[in-house]
């Protein structure tokens, strides 16, 4: 390959990076003023509103580094579920949220032990699930675990649909959804939904 055709292809990819740097700062900024939207028609209360108004208020966090499963607040999350160092932190963070609303803190960030009903956490049938209880999520290939990820539901499910905030995924259809760099709000499919957990909150 001749310099000029280097140089070529290094444009070329320069350009490539760019835009998809662009498509994911404006996915990641639509999450973030959804999120205020639907934060805005929860009431603070105790128990399960106010865990989900504090999972939206953090919206917009990521990782720092990206891809180190660490940085602030999150780091202060994965501590408080029992660990020194960085984990894949989404059960980390709803946990966090669970605490806000007046849960006991779990001391673990392993979703399958959770989606067993552990510790008072405990597993509810679909047609029970509402805001403020954890959702789980298995994907085909992804793992041999009984689940691969979990939200916090800010409303029960709707027309197949479920409405999360979720920690350790991506903004949209693009990048890791169980292990990627940040807090958004999604909303997912009831197909790939494992189960539902309810925390064990002051008052409902």
């Amino acid at each position: 390959m001749t310099l000029r055709q280097r140089y070529r292809l290094y444009r070329s990819r320069a350009r490539k990076y760019r835009q998809k740097a662009r498509h994911y700062s404006r996915a990641a900024t639509r999450n973030r003023q959804k999120a205020r939207r639907t934060l805005e028609r929860i009431q603070a209360n105790k128990g399960p509103d106010a865990a989900v108004r504090w999972a939206l208020a953090q919206v917009g966090t990521v990782e720092q580094p990206n891809g180190s499963n660490w940085g602030p607040k999150i780091s202060d999350w994965i501590k408080a579920s029992g660990y020194s160092y960085g984990v894949p932190w989404c059960q980390c963070f709803v946990n966090a949220a669970a605490v806000k609303g007046g849960a006991r803190q779990l001391k673990t960030g392993y979703t399958p032990y959770v989606l067993a009903g552990k510790d008072g956490y405990r597993r509810i049938h679909p047609g029970e699930a509402t805001r403020g209880d954890f959702v789980f999520f298995k994907w085909p290939g992804v793992s041999n675990d009984s689940c691969d990820h979990v939200g916090i539901l800010t409303g029960p499910p709707r027309n197949g649909l479920v409405q999360s905030v979720e920690g350790n995924t991506s903004p949209g259809n693009a990048g890791s959804q169980n292990n990627g760099q940040g807090v958004y709000l999604r909303s997912r499919p009831t197909s790939v939904v494992a189960g539902y957990v309810r925390p064990p909150y002051r008052k409902r």
